[in-house]
C-alpha cells in the first residue's frame, strides 16, 4: 500500500475546496505506511493520524468519523484516489445548493495495470436516472447497492442517525450505504466522475469469519430492501452476492456458514429472486466429487439436528432441489407469466373487462402496465402529468368513462396525494380510485 499512499494523500492536499481536515487510519501495517503517514502529519497542520492494531476496515472508517470535526465526511482508501482537484468542492456546492445530506457523482474505473476501463465507465446505472433539468435524484428510483465512497455524507446526519459500518470483515459498505441512502430518501448529483476506483488487482480470499460476514451483510441489505419496498434492490443485491462470493464461500463452507446462507435462502423466497449459486455449486459438487461427499453429509446431517432442514426423509443435499423445483410448480400464475417482475401486480382489484388507468410513467407505472398486458387486460392505458414529455395522453383525454379505474403508480406518499387530490378534482369517484402504496401497505409488501 506504500506504493500508493502518498498519491492518495497528494490528491486530497490539491483539492480547490477550503478547510478540508485529512483523517488516515494505519491498520497496523507493516510497510512503511506508517512512516509516510507520519512525515505528512508533521508537514500539514490538517493532517491527522491514528493507528489501529488490525480490527479492520469498519473499525478504521467508524474511528475516522468519531475524529472527525468537518461539515462533511468523505471516504478514500489508500490505494485510490479522488478523480480530480475540483471534486470535492463540485460534492460540497451541489449538497448545499440543494440542501441535502448526501451528494455524489460516478465512479472512474481502473484495471490493474492503471489503465481505464471504458466498458465499465460507460455502464453506470446512475448515468441513466440523471436527469438534464435536476440535480436530485430519489434512491427509490435508483436502488444501487454499490459505490459509497462515490458520495460525501452530512456528518451530524451519520451521527443522529447513528449510521457507521457494521463490523464486518468483507462487504461492510452495502449495509452502510443502503441505511444512509434510504434514510436521507434523496440525493444530490452531478454526472462526473468524482472517484478513480483501482479494481481487481488483488484477488478476493475469504475465511470462515469473512464469509460469514457477507452473508450477514447481504442479508442485513435484503432487510432494509424489504422495510422499504425497495424490490429492484433485493435483486441486485442477490446478483452481487452470487457473482463475486460463490466460489469463496463455497470453499469455506461448515456448519455454521451453511446455516446462514439457508436462512439467506430463506429471506430470498418471499419474493421471486434469483436462486443462491452457491447452493446450486453445492449441488453440483455433491453429484460430480465423490471424495467431497462425506464433509457435505456431515454438514447435512449436522444441520438437521438443528431443526434447519424441511425434508426429515432426504439424506444430502439433494433435498434443497426438491424444495426449490417444488416452490417453482406452485407460484402463482402471475409470477409464472412475469417472470422478472419488479413490483407485485393488485391482480385481486381488477376483471378482465374493466378500463385500467395507470397514472404514472415512471418504473413503478411502466412495470404495473406492462404486467397487466401480460396478464390478459385489453383496455389498459398509461398516462402521467407529464404527458407531453413522455409521447402518452394526458390525463384529462383518458379519464372520460365513469366505470374506469385509475391506478396511482407510485410508492411515494406525498405524489400519491397529489395525484389523488388531482382525480376526485376531474370528478372521478373515489372508490374508483386505487392507490398502489395503501395496496402494498395492507399486503405488507
Amino acid at each position: 500500500m506504500e506504493w500508493a499512499l502518498s498519491q492518495c494523500i497528494d490528491c486530497v492536499l490539491k483539492q480547490t475546496l477550503d478547510d478540508i481536515e485529512l483523517i488516515c487510519v494505519d491498520n497496523d501495517s507493516t510497510d512503511g505506511s506508517m512512516s509516510v503517514l507520519n512525515n505528512y502529519e508533521t508537514k500539514y497542520s490538517n493532517i491527522k493520524v491514528f493507528r489501529e492494531m488490525r480490527k479492520g476496515a469498519s473499525y478504521a472508517r467508524n474511528l475516522g468519523i468519531s475524529k472527525s470535526q468537518g461539515e462533511f465526511l468523505f471516504f478514500l482508501d489508500a490505494d485510490d484516489q479522488i478523480y480530480d482537484e475540483r471534486t470535492l468542492e463540485k460534492l460540497y456546492r451541489v449538497a448545499k445548493q440543494n440542501n441535502l445530506d448526501i451528494a455524489g457523482g460516478l465512479m472512474y474505473y481502473v484495471n490493474a495495470d492503471g489503465v481505464a476501463d471504458d466498458k465499465k465507465n460507460n455502464e453506470q446505472l446512475i448515468k441513466r436516472i440523471i436527469k438534464t433539468d435536476s440535480q436530485i435524484v430519489d434512491y427509490s428510483e435508483y436502488q444501487w447497492d454499490y459505490g459509497y465512497y462515490c458520495y460525501i455524507y452530512k456528518r451530524s446526519f451519520l451521527i443522529s442517525n447513528d449510521i457507521t459500518f457494521p463490523n464486518y470483515l468483507r462487504h461492510q459498505d452495502p449495509p452502510f450505504f443502503v441505511k444512509a441512502m434510504s434514510i436521507a430518501g434523496k440525493f444530490a448529483c452531478i454526472n462526473e466522475y468524482v472517484y478513480a476506483y483501482k479494481y481487481n488487482y488483488k484477488p478476493i480470499r475469504l475465511n470462515e469469519k469473512s464469509s460469514m460476514d457477507v452473508v450477514c451483510a447481504t442479508i442485513d441489505v435484503l432487510t432494509c430492501a424489504y422495510e422499504n419496498g425497495y424490490f429492484r434492490l433485493a435483486n441486485v443485491c442477490i446478483e452481487h452476492f452470487n457473482e463475486a462470493y460463490s466460489n469463496q464461500l463455497l470453499l469455506n463452507l461448515s456448519v455454521p456458514l451453511l446455516t446462514k446462507i439457508l436462512e439467506l435462502q430463506k429471506k430470498t423466497e418471499q419474493y421471486d429472486m434469483p436462486e443462491l449459486k452457491v447452493l446450486n455449486d453445492i449441488f453440483s459438487l455433491k453429484s460430480q466429487n465423490d471424495d467431497k461427499n462425506a464433509k457435505l453429509d456431515e454438514l447435512l446431517e449436522r444441520v438437521k439436528h438443528q431443526g434447519l432442514l424441511m425434508e426429515e426423509q432426504h439424506k444430502t443435499l439433494a433435498w434443497q432441489s426438491g424444495v426449490i423445483d417444488q416452490r417453482n410448480k406452485t407460484i402463482s400464475k402471475q409470477n409464472e407469466i412475469i417472470k422478472y417482475k419488479l413490483w407485485p401486480y393488485p391482480i385481486e382489484l381488477f376483471e378482465k373487462g374493466d378500463q385500467i388507468i395507470i397514472y404514472g410513467a415512471g418504473d413503478v407505472g411502466k412495470d404495473l402496465y406492462f404486467q397487466a398486458i401480460s396478464l390478459g387486460y385489453n383496455d389498459v392505458v398509461l398516462t402521467d402529468s407529464k404527458y407531453l414529455e413522455k409521447g402518452l395522453k394526458s390525463p384529462k383525454s383518458v379519464l372520460v368513462k365513469k366505470n374506469c379505474k385509475v391506478l396511482i403508480a407510485t410508492v411515494t406518499e406525498k405524489i400519491n396525494d397529489s395525484i389523488t387530490t388531482s382525480l376526485l378534482g376531474m370528478n372521478i369517484p373515489g372508490e374508483n380510485i386505487i392507490s398502489y402504496i395503501d395496496w402494498l401497505e395492507s399486503k405488507k409488501l
